[in-house]
């Protein structure tokens, strides 16, 4: 498997990370709309601060990029918790978000394995893959095309 297969995968990883402004978890829930358009937003937002990462031309320099990857969704997983959902999408939102941190997790695991063992490397991305697929899904059954 060669680099940018490894790269891909933690580009998927990265912009399937959305992100929530705005509102604590302790106020009224959002109305629809207003989550819809804080959270777009904001994946939107993590989309370009992403995209300004320069990509990695060398395997060394994956470590120190899937480092500033991972750090980034972490801190959008952390705004999504600010985020009060609607009700009616709560349950979604809590897997979207719990999905998310599994993400970033697992890009932080995938960043560790890039000079290692190849069959860990390889089933690592395979497993990040599915959850990005999870993620995405959900995220546009919330209607968060942005995020998806």
């Amino acid at each position: 498997m060669g680099s940018r297969w490894i790269a891909a995968g933690l580009v998927v990883a990265a912009a399937a990370v959305g992100a929530g402004c705005g509102s604590s978890s302790d106020d009224e829930p959002l109305s629809r709309a207003e989550f819809v358009q804080q959270a777009n937003a904001a994946c939107r937002a993590a989309q370009t601060r992403l995209a300004r990462e320069p990509y990695p031309r060398k395997v060394e320099e994956f470590r120190s990029w899937g480092a500033k990857v991972a750090t980034i969704q972490q801190e959008l997983v952390d705004r999504l918790g600010e985020l009060n959902p609607p009700e009616a999408t709560k349950a979604a939102f809590e897997r979207l978000t719990a999905g998310l941190q599994t993400s970033q997790e697992q890009t932080a695991e995938i960043t560790q394995l890039v000079s290692g063992d190849r069959r860990a490397l390889a089933a690592a991305s395979a497993t990040n893959q599915r959850q990005n697929d999870a993620n995405t899904q959900t995220a546009r059954a919330l209607g968060l095309a942005a995020c998806a």
